[in-house]
Parts: C-alpha cells; sequence; structure tokens
C-alpha cells in the first residue's frame, strides 16, 4: 500500500468518525432536558463536589423545591442569583454557606455519613 492510500484511508475514516459524530450530536439532546443529569461545583476552594440531581430526586424522592427552594413555574436560575460568593448586607446566606447548610443538614437528618469534607469535597 503506497503513502497515499494509506493517507486516502485515514482521511475517509476521519469522515466517518465526524459524521457519526454528528449525527450522536444532534440525536442526543441534553441541553433541553428538564432536569441535568450531574452538576460539578469546580471552583471551590476545598476541591470539586458533583452533585447528582437522579439520585436525589428520583431514587431518594426529594423533591425540587427542597433545594431550590424559590423556585417558581418555569423559573431558571442560580443559586449566585441571591447567595452572594461573600457576606454582603441582604442577609442571605453567603453562597457556600447555604450549600453547606442545605447538604449537610439533610445528610445528617436521613443519617447519611457528610461530616467529613473530603466525604463530597475531590481535591484537583
Amino acid at each position: 500500500m503506497t503513502d497515499k492510500n494509506k493517507l486516502q484511508g485515514a482521511l475517509i475514516i476521519s469522515l466517518i468518525f465526524l459524521i457519526i459524530s454528528i449525527l450522536i450530536y444532534c440525536i442526543v439532546d441534553t441541553k433541553n432536558s428538564e432536569m441535568p443529569n450531574r452538576i460539578s461545583f469546580h471552583k471551590i476552594k476545598g476541591g470539586r463536589v458533583l452533585f447528582t440531581h437522579k439520585i436525589h430526586n428520583e431514587d431518594y424522592s426529594i423533591e425540587c423545591i427542597s433545594c431550590h427552594h424559590n423556585l417558581e413555574e418555569d423559573e431558571v436560575y442560580n443559586c449566585s442569583d441571591c447567595h452572594m460568593k461573600q457576606d454582603d448586607d441582604s442577609g442571605l446566606l453567603k453562597r457556600s454557606d447555604a450549600f453547606h447548610s442545605a447538604c449537610i443538614n439533610c445528610h445528617k437528618k436521613e443519617g447519611v455519613e457528610a461530616t467529613e469534607c473530603s466525604n463530597c469535597h475531590i481535591k484537583h
């Protein structure tokens, strides 16, 4: 086999993979799902935290309103819209304290171990 044939073969295989990738991208619609599967809180000093909605919502039957306490119909928001990174004059918990309060208190109530930082936080 000549170098030209090898190059043509590699080009054909690359095009096939490109077409398959585009088809998969078009078929799988992850952006419009009602509930994100997993969230990675990655800009955290203590290390990244992975949160899986399916486990909490479907497997443990925890309603969205349990965490999203100001959820209104068809509303999409970010916790940072109200809970700031640092303390402010709003009287609301700062973002990290709000997460810790909600997550740790629920885990303690349900008897799920969450007393050590490393149970949730993954060092980079």
